[in-house]
């Protein structure tokens, strides 16, 4: 169980992490007033934090499923990591989709 729930977090924290790439991507694109490009990326960033949301939903599901302590301690720990990534991951791609929306509008002026 200890090697499903840390491959689980691995990959929850890899789509985070492509997540924020793209986001980054998508910010770059803007400050070259591409648009388009910008908007692809988000798209992308977004489908990212979505399959990372649907992976710590199995995580929690399985969270129930662990039966001694130090593997609880340990699932906690990966838990809290990878919510916390979440979280700012999230944070950050509302954040870029604001200044994407500035960029376009002194872009337009």
């Amino acid at each position: 169980m200890k090697q499903e729930w840390l491959m689980i977090t691995t990959d929850l924290i890899k789509q985070i992490s492509q997540a924020k790439q793209y986001a980054g991507s998508a910010l770059q694109s803007a400050k070259a007033a591409e648009f388009k490009s910008a908007a692809h990326n988000m798209f992308l960033a977004q489908e990212k934090i979505q399959s990372a949301k649907l992976i710590q939903a199995d995580l929690l599901a399985t969270d129930n499923m662990v039966s001694n302590s130090e593997d609880i301690l340990m699932n906690t720990l990966l838990s809290v990591h990878s919510e916390d990534h979440l979280v700012t991951a999230s944070a950050y791609l509302d954040l870029v989709s604001e200044f994407i929306n500035v960029y376009k509008r002194l872009m337009t002026e």
